[in-house]
């Protein structure tokens, strides 16, 4: 491959070519570099430094110069992977150099604020279907909790149903009244002379027999009494 001159001692033109080491200026070694990018180290000899002088004199001064001026120069002696600055070169450019850019962050996009309502213990009460006046008087009573005047509220409930209820079946712990909306509809089958009535408690189907005065379960088949208040138990 051809090699090319990277770092040497300089050449005296003065002195003849075949006068040993007399045709360098100094003994260092010359560092060659080869097209595929080997680099080679060899002794300053005369017939290196003749085969230099006719490379460099076969090529035209402008050229001679732009080579010189681009090839890179390596320390002698040092690793050859580490380049020099060359002299009359373009300054490095640095960080302070540059202009400092700053951008200022984008303004995050505030999100709408979502005000919830305030917790109402009354409303809650009263969306559960009691009354409002009822459900105002169970929570003095009760002090404020929500809780303890829900239970007041059941309590209150099941007494006036057992006052109001025409009709009652028969229990575990005795005879207990049905609730309001489904004593009005006995009632109203009743009245209509019909023979049964089909009733839903708490999701549970049940069919009412008022000729035998019974309430059938069709979920567990079980028979339980029903009565009227002011009928005696058969």
């Amino acid at each position: 491959s051809r090699w090319r001159r990277i770092s040497c001692p300089s050449i005296s033109n003065s002195l003849p070519m075949d006068g040993g080491y007399s045709a360098w200026d100094t003994e260092s070694p010359v560092v060659l570099a080869g097209a595929n990018g080997a680099f080679f180290e060899t002794r300053p000899t005369p017939c290196l430094a003749r085969e230099l002088a006719e490379a460099d004199a076969a090529l035209p001064t402008n050229a001679q110069k732009s080579r010189f001026g681009e090839e890179r120069l390596l320390r002698v002696g040092g690793p050859p992977d580490v380049p020099e600055e060359p002299r009359g070169g373009r300054r490095r450019t640095v960080p302070s150099d540059r202009p400092v850019v700053a951008t200022l962050p984008r303004p995050r996009q505030s999100c709408p604020m979502i005000r919830k309502p305030a917790y109402s213990p009354g409303k809650f009460l009263t969306d559960m279907g009691f009354d409002a006046e009822s459900v105002k008087v169970a929570l003095v009573a009760a002090g404020g909790d929500v809780d303890r005047a829900l239970r007041i509220l059941l309590e209150d409930g099941q007494a006036h149903a057992r006052e109001e209820s025409e009709w009652e079946f028969e229990g575990d712990a005795g005879w207990v009244p049905y609730d309001q909306a489904t004593d009005e509809v006995l009632r109203d089958a009743a009245s209509r002379g019909e023979s049964t009535c089909a009733i839903r408690i708490e999701g549970r189907q049940y069919l009412l027999d008022f000729g035998s005065l019974t309430q059938f379960n069709l979920a567990t088949n079980r028979t339980r009494r029903i009565r009227k208040r002011d009928q005696k138990l058969r």
